[in-house]
């Protein structure tokens, strides 16, 4: 079995960022799973949380000799997608396949979204800490685990691996996002509580944005937030690596 550096992984996701972003709500199970070469895995799950939500998981798993370290895109958007397996080398060009990199590769909905159980919080992402680390727990206790997992995600992406690098897992060894925040009071919708434009893009989150333009302010604590991070830094992991670009 070929070794990897789960942070040279990242890098070649980070390179489809862009289109990544521009996600393809088209795309179907049975368009997605004809990509894949002979021999490949896949499996579907529901996960559960620490709270018996379940979400539902796509599971894509190489048929050389494990255990690997694990690529996990945890989306509102929908999970099935031909890039991420054209970016493992997963897609046929001149009649042949690609080499692939030697991972597994598992996509997830969050909470409410395209088949996951539960409700989204529609003006909060605090629940993407726990749910990151339950998923990335879950991941390293599979038998295909090497127990190292990297997150990766631009934009709507990139809300799951932002808020993981907060859970402090032990195996969270990885995090390559862009042009995305943790917070949707301070860097996404609302700017220190007051609602900006781009406050219609919770309807991903399943919020119903009815009232705009009407000015609304939702209550945030700038102090409880600052004790948040102190908390959490203090205890992240040392060999976590982390870049965001953009």
């Amino acid at each position: 079995m070929k070794k990897v550096n789960i942070s040279v992984l990242l890098l070649l996701w980070a390179c489809l960022s862009t289109a990544w972003a521009q996600r393809d709500p088209s795309m179907t199970p049975e368009k997605a799973l004809i990509q894949l070469p002979d021999g490949y895995r896949h499996e579907q799950v529901m996960i559960p949380m620490r709270d018996g939500v379940k979400l539902v998981t796509e599971i894509f798993i190489q048929p050389d000799e494990g255990p690997f370290p694990t690529m996990l895109l945890r989306t509102p958007y929908i999970r099935w997608d031909l890039r991420p397996m054209g970016a493992m080398g997963w897609q046929k060009k001149d009649d042949r396949y690609a080499d692939g990199v030697p991972c597994v590769l598992v996509l997830q909905n969050m909470r409410g979204r395209y088949g996951s159980e539960g409700t989204l919080p529609a003006v909060t992402f605090k629940n993407e800490v726990e749910d990151s680390y339950d998923a990335i727990e879950w991941i390293a206790g599979q038998e295909w685990s090497n127990g190292r997992v990297g997150m990766w995600g631009p934009s709507g992406h990139g809300v799951g691996p932002m808020n993981a690098l907060w859970c402090n897992s032990p195996h969270l060894t990885a995090v390559n996002t862009n042009v995305t925040g943790d917070s949707a009071y301070l860097h996404w919708c609302f700017h220190n509580g007051a609602r900006r434009v781009f406050c219609r893009w919770l309807g991903q989150r399943n919020m119903k944005v009815t009232d705009w333009p009407r000015p609304t302010v939702y209550p945030f604590s700038m102090a409880e937030r600052q004790e948040f991070l102190r908390e959490r830094t203090a205890k992240c992991t040392p060999a976590l690596s982390c870049s965001t670009e953009g």
